[in-house]
């Protein structure tokens, strides 16, 4: 097992929220303790479940106690307090949920040993699974009712790898020999693998991915671009699988460097696609089901205080950032209008524990982008210094206005309800000279213009 303790993960949380208009609405999640909601897992449109941690008053490490996890059923607008059977102190690897009532997670129980805890009823109950796993558990995840794995770090055999077809009433451990063996001292990171299908991918320290194509009965691995351990492992809907490199000299995670690549074929071969602005950590990489869109939560270290929300519609060829005030971690998507995300809370933040709701936004239309029906007039195009908007609509709207440099950068950002017919100017006088991409959006489609500024 790793815990990560990245960098990147020790944000402050001092930033100027009423600069900007969030993409990301906030909501409580009705946790008992002051803790960061870590992880969230959205099943389907309607449920959402999460769970939070808190770190010690060094801010260096997991405090190990204090575990929180809750659900919604309606959408986030109301959240939930579960319990489940543990002791502390302890280490919540991985949660697993298929909907609101159905969910896992695996435990590791300083006191009574490696739990998976399953629940039917939203949590009200909570069953032990009948399986025992010697060394520290890093994932359980559930395929359907039925169908399971579970992975904890090697033992003299190599990686302990478990599955199940009963719904974890009996496990059967893979055979080693259809796993790839181990490197010395290579363990994986708690919690952190994808799915797709029957697929399953995780991670190791060594800088390798280990995958599944058949619910973790057979495996191979991937090795990475870079002969390092890497920061980053996500895959998308395509099976597309990005690796990111992220490092800083700076004990606080400022002026970092990142790396990312992308490999079509798993791992055979891999394509540099690092960003322009390659400034950030890069958390977390997630698709939006339905789309060709992937979107990522990244933060500058946590000097700065700067978060960002961007999106790819070409797997990482190309970044635009669209929300610079939302301090997300974690995010996960149900479809194109309904996503979650986790808000980063240091204890020295006293401010309440959120989880950002990504539902009704006039956002939704840029993850999967559809023509707006609007007369637009930009102009004057090119400009030294104003641009005004004339937007002719069938009714009022909320209306999403960004402005991109062509790195991707966002510098200019605004959120209001307008009439049918409106107008607004703004000024880019102190833009540098370069083309910029117009955003306009509502619930229902997006339009862009360039705009050249001289």
């Amino acid at each position: 097992m790793k815990i990560i303790i990245a960098t990147l993960c020790f944000v402050t949380l001092i930033c100027n929220n009423a600069m900007h208009a969030q993409a990301w609405q906030t909501q409580d999640p009705n946790f008992p303790y002051k803790t960061t909601p870590f992880d969230v897992i959205c099943p389907n449109t309607t449920d959402a479940w999460t769970f939070g941690f808190e770190y010690d008053s060094s801010f260096t490490s997991f405090s190990q106690v204090n575990y929180t996890l809750s659900r919604t059923t309606d959408s986030g607008q109301t959240w939930e307090s579960i319990s489940f059977p543990h002791t502390e102190p302890g280490y919540f690897s991985s949660l697993s949920a298929l909907n609101g009532d159905v969910a896992w997670i695996a435990y590791v129980d300083y006191a009574e040993g490696n739990k998976v805890l399953k629940t039917t009823d939203g949590g009200l109950n909570w069953t032990q699974l009948p399986i025992y796993v010697g060394g520290w558990i890093n994932l359980a995840h559930f395929f359907d009712e039925n169908t399971g794995v579970v992975m904890g770090d090697p033992d003299s055999l190599g990686f302990e790898i478990y599955t199940t077809i009963d719904g974890g009433e009996s496990w059967t451990r893979v055979d080693n020999n259809t796993i790839p063996p181990s490197m010395p001292d290579e363990y994986a990171y708690a919690g952190f693998y994808e799915v797709v299908g029957s697929e399953i991918w995780f991670e190791s320290t060594a800088g390798r991915v280990f995958h599944s194509p058949d619910y973790g009965n057979t495996w191979n691995v991937i090795n990475g671009p870079l002969p390092m351990p890497f920061f980053l492992m996500a895959v998308d809907y395509a099976k597309t699988v990005y690796m990111g490199y992220s490092m800083s000299d700076n004990p606080d995670g400022s002026d970092p460097l990142t790396s990312l690549y992308r490999s079509s074929d798993n791992g055979i071969s891999w394509e540099d696609i690092t960003p322009l602005d390659n400034g950030w950590w890069i958390f977390d990489i997630e698709p939006v089901p339905g789309t060709n869109t992937i979107v990522a939560s990244v933060n500058a270290g946590y000097s700065t205080g700067l978060f960002e929300t961007w999106i790819s519609y070409n797997r990482g060829d190309s970044w635009t950032s669209i929300d610079n005030s939302a301090h997300t971690l974690v995010i996960d998507f149900a479809d194109a209008e309904t996503g979650f995300a986790g808000k980063w809370q240091m204890p020295e933040d006293l401010s309440p524990t959120l989880i950002y709701n990504y539902i009704g936004s006039p956002l939704t239309s840029l993850l999967d982008p559809k023509p707006l029906a609007i007369d637009l007039l930009v102009s004057p195009n090119p400009t030294s210094d104003f641009i005004k908007i004339s937007v002719t609509a069938e009714a009022p709207d909320r209306y999403l206005i960004l402005i991109n440099d062509i790195s991707g950068k966002l510098v200019y950002r605004t959120e209001k309800m307008l009439d049918g017919a409106w107008t607004k100017e703004i000024n880019i006088a102190s833009l540098p000279a370069g083309t910029y991409t117009l955003s306009i959006a509502t619930t229902t489609g997006v339009r862009t213009e360039s705009v050249v500024k001289l």
